[in-house]
């Protein structure tokens, strides 16, 4: 217990700054206060008739104390205990001065300074005062009661005087001890609680110096990024910059920067549904070599979002083994449809080798661009050729947007082009084009004729024929590319019919239609036969045929048909003739029409059929529509055979 007392009223030996700082300027504060006293002195002498010298003289040997204690002790609490002496010394002077009807009155100051001693937050220095003040009566009114008291004052009475100067002591000493604890110790509590987040902050940091994300805290309306960030952070982005987040991306990346500041923006000005905000800020980046995922969560308060927690991802080593496995199964694919149909492969690659090179001439015209990238991009996605189809999906996107095309689109999709063909050409080989394409029925039937006696003259020149296409491989090819897309389109019921009625074809004079033809078979199911009912018995009829002096491809479904109003007003809309039916059917020829409202992976630009259309004309030929809504449509295109003796009828 007594321990307990006597810890409570001697402070710890620590000293902090804060402490000393503040016990220092209390310390001037009681000289100045102490030499106040003086003028004080002089004026109860005067008015008491107790002698001015006498004042000064007492008041010089009070002063005197801590006057050189002020200059010779450096240890501010020591000092403070001078001051708690002198303070009630200074209480006996003025009481020995005013020996008059208020002389009992004059013992306030006693009381007064007792209160006031509590501002250095020493209980020890309340008790030197207490002590001095106990001893000054005691002493005083033994051999100078008069000092003390304008009247016989008995011993009870100094008793008195005693208890009221430990009762206001022991609330003193209780409230310099809480003043010391809770006010001049608050720098221990801040430092043992810096300590804490200290502590905390670098176990933190540990984890974020640990973690393959870059994880860091961005102010939303100022865009300032908070001291605590992953280690990963300054590996990207280099030294740590004190500017707005936006800032950072600047020298790489400018257009993510502005994306973050302009979605901030958003979500600090509320212009738009939050989650329409969020949705729009940036997910990706590359830095050199490397390529990186943004993700943003929120961070709330009070139910607004103050603060966004950004998180950055290396995905370089991801985005390189998912093009590594979209590579493999874009080659599966590739050598699937070399092993099904080796010379419609074939046939792919020269007609997408002539196309990449026209585009790479300077003088090939934007429009014209656009036809034999749609042609690309339709026949890489019919076959699998990923690559390509992206690349060109991306070039009319950029068209689309811009109405520009660059010298870096075409470089990429020559490249792109050339690396793919290279693996290709190792698989086919150098003369992957030398070979006949012949139908078991065919041979079968001629060597049943040579076992017939065919004359030999007819059998070479039936052997002839066998150097041109056979129209049954074609619309058997055709086939097989209407039932993929049918199936991309999850339209797997579709019946697919052929007729080639025996013809063969010079492949190298058709190769360009027979490219672009592939258009008019996407639109046929797209379009027409697309979320048929299955009831409905979606049909699709390829028929190639020779009329009098015309060779037939027909292509006829049982379908939606077309919507002849739509195409009116979609031709009305761009300024095209829509007075007739002839009219109507050169419009859906035309680029930039299309009766789809959206773009999609395989139709939509109005690109295609004028792609068709072109073909057609080079070859002399005609193209006639027929259509009835829900009834299904018929297209005709008609060549004359004119000029054409390699075409051959197989009887």
């Amino acid at each position: 217990m007594l321990q307990s007392i006597i810890n409570y009223l001697i402070l710890p030996e620590e000293k902090t700054e804060a402490e000393i700082k503040h016990v220092r300027s209390i310390n001037k504060i009681a000289l100045v206060v102490a030499y106040l006293h003086v003028p004080l002195f002089v004026l109860v002498a005067l008015a008491c008739d107790t002698g001015v010298m006498n004042a000064l003289i007492l008041s010089t040997l009070v002063l005197a104390g801590p006057t050189i204690a002020s200059r010779t002790i450096e240890d501010p609490r020591k000092l403070s205990l001078i001051f708690g002496f002198t303070s009630m010394c200074l209480g006996a002077v003025l009481v020995h001065l005013c020996q008059s009807s208020v002389q009992i009155e004059m013992h306030f100051h006693f009381f007064v300074f007792l209160a006031l001693l509590a501002v250095y937050g020493n209980p020890l220095t309340i008790l030197v005062a207490a002590v001095t003040v106990a001893l000054h009566h005691a002493i005083f009114w033994l051999f100078l009661p008069e000092s003390v008291f304008n009247y016989e004052a008995a011993i009870w009475v100094v008793g008195i005087h005693a208890l009221f100067v430990v009762l206001e002591s022991v609330a003193s000493c209780f409230i310099a001890r809480n003043f010391f604890d809770n006010v001049i110790g608050l720098e221990k509590i801040l430092v043992a609680r810096t300590s804490q987040l200290n502590q905390r902050n670098d176990d933190m940091k540990m984890i974020l110096d640990n973690t393959d994300q870059g994880l860091l805290t961005i102010a939303l309306d100022t865009g300032i990024v908070a001291a605590e960030k992953a280690a990963k952070v300054n590996e990207i982005f280099g030294q740590d910059l004190k500017a707005p987040i936006w800032d950072w991306f600047e020298p790489f990346a400018p257009g993510v920067g502005a994306g973050i500041r302009l979605g901030f923006d958003a979500l600090v000005e509320n212009v738009m549904p939050e989650s329409v905000s969020l949705v729009q800020l940036p997910s990706r980046f590359e830095k050199g070599e490397s390529f990186y995922s943004l993700s943003f969560l929120p961070i709330r308060k009070d139910g607004k979002i103050k603060n966004m927690l950004m998180m950055i991802s290396d995905i370089t080593a991801e985005l390189e083994r998912n093009a590594a496995e979209k590579k493999q199964q874009e080659l599966m694919r590739i050598f699937e449809c070399i092993n099904r149909d080796r010379a419609g492969f074939v046939e792919y690659l020269d007609e997408t080798n002539r196309l990449v090179n026209t585009i790479k001439q300077s003088d090939s015209q934007l429009k014209e661009t656009k036809r034999y990238l749609h042609t690309i991009k339709g026949n890489s996605g019919i076959l699998g050729v990923t690559s390509m189809l992206d690349v060109c999906r991306e070039m009319e996107n950029r068209i689309e947007e811009d109405g520009t095309i660059t010298k870096a689109d075409i470089n990429l999709l020559e490249s792109t082009w050339a690396s793919l063909g290279q693996t290709i050409h190792r698989y086919l080989g150098e003369d992957h084009s030398d070979h006949l394409q012949v139908t078991t029925a065919e041979l079968e039937k001629l060597i049943e004729k040579a076992r017939q006696g065919m004359e030999t003259n007819r059998i070479i020149s039936e052997l002839d024929t066998w150097k041109h296409e056979p129209m049954a491989i074609r619309l058997e090819r055709l086939a097989t590319q209407a039932r993929g897309i049918a199936e991309r389109l999850n339209q797997k019921n579709i019946h697919v019919e052929t007729s080639d009625n025996g013809l063969r074809m010079p492949q190298d004079r058709w190769a360009s239609f027979w490219s672009s033809f592939a258009h008019i078979l996407r639109n046929a199911i797209d379009h027409g036969l697309k979320d048929m009912p299955d009831d409905g018995k979606p049909t699709l009829k390829l028929t190639t045929d020779i009329d009098k002096d015309n060779f037939l491809v027909v292509i006829e479904d049982n379908g939606h048909g077309i919507d002849w109003q739509k195409v009116e007003a979609k031709a009305n809309g761009i300024g095209l003739p829509a007075s007739c039916h002839e009219d109507l059917v050169d419009a859906l020829f035309t680029d930039g029409l299309s009766t789809r409202d959206e773009v999609n992976e395989i139709s939509g630009r109005g690109v295609g059929m004028s792609a068709v259309k072109e073909e057609c004309q080079k070859l002399g030929g005609t193209i006639s529509v027929t259509s009835e809504l829900h009834k299904g449509t018929n297209m005709t295109f008609s060549f004359p055979l004119n000029g054409i003796s390699e075409m051959r009828h197989v009887a």
